[in-house]
């Protein structure tokens, strides 16, 4: 019994005076791709360049879809024959009902007349029904070529660093070919394999200190994740924590030292992050 305490007397020990090295990552590192293939017509940035969200950053030759849009917008707003059809139609149907109340009152107007009319009427209703489906029809048709032209440009998803930008302008881009990666410099974590009785009294929301290995940057971070398993060949858990990455800024891909407090806690990552 005395051991198993004093066992854990020194995890807690170890865990309160831990100081561990690990990578640092960016938390978001997107590969960028065409989903459809052209000819790159136009780079608006270069490897190295800061980036906000949504920002273009490249685009494709898109002359005929422009041209296809503009086509499928013509025909959407091109409404004569359904404006000619729905006039002719308030004419036949205040015609109908005219020739109907003199057939029914006076038979001054012939049955075959009250049918031709009640013809015209039933075929010109037909008509604008038909050309309202079809307006609901083009309207499908001209948002697609819309969302088709869209698909030209590579918009950024996120606010980040532009690296490995794989063409030129002039160059013909694949489906699924990586044109670009965006790195998110702003938000990383520390990537540890800590020993498991240490890591078992390792909270989530932990606060933590980040330095680099010159102690020149610290930054405060928390515990967000702990992998449920150890890693079999090493016995070691991986554990992250992730902190705000405002100027200065430590570079991703750095070994990082991280010292753990077990008094502290965040409430949740969204005070490191915000």
């Amino acid at each position: 019994m005395k051991k198993l305490i004093c066992i854990a007397i020194l995890c807690n020990f170890l865990y309160a005076s831990s100081e561990h090295q690990g990578i640092v990552y960016s938390k978001q590192e997107i590969n960028l791709s065409f989903p459809l293939d052209g000819i790159i017509s136009k780079i608006y940035v270069k490897d190295g360049d800061v980036i906000k969200k949504d920002a273009v950053i490249l685009k494709l030759d898109d002359e005929l879809q422009a041209l296809e849009v503009e086509r499928r917008k013509e025909i959407l707003d091109d409404n004569s024959e359904y404006s000619a059809n729905k006039q002719n139609l308030e004419i036949i149907e205040s015609l109908l009902s005219s020739t109907k109340e003199l057939y029914e009152k006076s038979a001054s107007v012939s049955k075959d007349e009250l049918s031709n009319l009640q013809m015209q009427y039933l075929n010109l209703k037909g008509k604008v029904d038909s050309h309202k489906s079809k307006k609901n029809q083009e309207n499908v048709e001209y948002k697609i070529s819309k969302e088709v032209l869209n698909r030209y440009k590579l918009n950024s998803p996120i606010n980040g660093v532009i690296t490995n930008l794989n063409y030129e302008e002039g160059e013909w881009a694949k489906i699924g070919e990586i044109a670009l990666t965006i790195i998110d410099v702003d938000n990383c974590y520390v990537e540890l394999n800590i020993e498991e009785p240490i890591a078992r009294n390792i909270k989530l929301n932990s606060k933590v200190k980040v330095f680099t290995n010159n102690n020149t940057i610290s930054k405060d971070a928390i515990v967000s994740y702990i992998a449920p398993l150890a890693e079999s060949t090493s016995a070691l858990v991986k554990v992250r924590v992730l902190f705000k990455n405002t100027v200065p800024r430590i570079t991703p891909g750095v070994i990082a030292r991280v010292i753990f407090n077990p008094e502290e806690k965040f409430n949740d990552v969204k005070e490191v992050l915000e």
